[in-house]
């Protein structure tokens, strides 16, 4: 793995960042198996490797991206730096790779990473903005045609609103989705406390055409 990380920094050097991405993508991350966070708990190499695809760390991508790319890196920074702890820095990439998911109308994407965008708030002390974020991601949710996704959303929404100990509106919340619990979930489910979703199917699709 140590060899395929020093090529994607090669390539980044070279200025082939597109296909360095590529390379990180199918070879390190393996698509959606995410085999260096899964199988590795690389996370500390694996956000150094996607360091090279930053104009300046963690703020702009560099122009050599796609914009789906650009959308997708910011997903990935954005769990490495939460999954390392460092929190507050997570949120500028979490929160951009939404506004990207938005901007191409990638509406599952967008679901997921508000959800994801809320919980980050939510564990940050930041209830009100993780409340928004939460109806947010339930109102992008609904754009899909995933139950699953609108499952974990509605779920994040109620968790935001038991830690404000807004008990009967979680209770609602809960109630008006509780019949799609028992469909079936094998699509997409969280990560662990971080509320990372994540997709099991089209694992070796590459994310570049719809961006994480």
């Amino acid at each position: 793995m140590s060899l395929l990380y020093a090529a994607v920094a090669q390539g980044c050097q070279a200025g082939r960042h597109q296909e360095a991405f590529e390379l990180y993508w199918t070879r390190i991350s393996r698509a959606h198996l995410h085999f260096s966070w899964n199988k590795l708990g690389a996370f500390g190499a694996d956000l150094a490797a996607l360091s090279g695809f930053f104009q300046a760390p963690w703020r702009e991508p560099v122009a050599g991206l796609s914009e789906a790319s650009q959308g997708c890196l910011l997903d990935l920074a954005g769990f490495d730096l939460r999954a390392l702890g460092r929190l507050p820095e997570a949120v500028g990439q979490v929160l951009g790779s939404l506004s990207a998911a938005i901007a191409h109308d990638d509406w599952d994407n967008a679901a997921v990473r508000a959800g994801n965008a809320s919980l980050l708030q939510m564990n940050l002390g930041q209830l009100k903005e993780g409340l928004a974020l939460a109806r947010q991601g339930l109102d992008l949710a609904h754009r899909t045609s995933n139950e699953t996704i609108q499952v974990f959303n509605r779920m994040v929404l109620a968790t935001v609103l038991h830690r404000l100990g807004r008990l009967s509106e979680t209770m609602a919340v809960i109630g008006a989705g509780a019949w799609r619990c028992t469909r079936p979930t094998a699509t997409w489910r969280t990560r662990g406390s971080t509320g990372h979703a994540r997709t099991k199917k089209r694992r070796d699709k590459a994310p570049l055409g719809r961006a994480t």
